[in-house]
């Protein structure tokens, strides 16, 4: 009992970390995308069955700014994004 208790407490420890993660992100809407934030979307989203546990509307907006930084200035930024789209739209849920 006590193990499950500090496994659903490490669970929700972690997902309340995604979100604040995630709530940072989705604020940069209007702004380009760095290669950081790129690198750390592709590692705590890495396929498309990540993706979908998020919010529709979380899950929406990330994919927009993702696909805009497809035309980042910066070639490193403008490649990773694409890699990130190709591996959301080709991996199964």
């Amino acid at each position: 009992m006590r193990e499950r208790s500090r496994e659903k407490a490490r669970v929700v420890a972690q997902l309340h970390q995604l979100n604040h993660w995630l709530d940072g992100l989705l604020a940069k809407e209007s702004t380009e995308l760095v290669l950081e934030d790129l690198q750390e979307i592709q590692a705590q989203l890495p396929n498309k069955r990540n993706l979908c546990e998020l919010q529709r509307k979380d899950r929406q907006r990330l994919i927009i700014i993702v696909k805009q930084s497809r035309k980042s200035s910066t070639p490193e930024v403008a490649e990773l994004s694409r890699t990130i789209i190709h591996k959301w739209r080709s991996s199964s849920t």
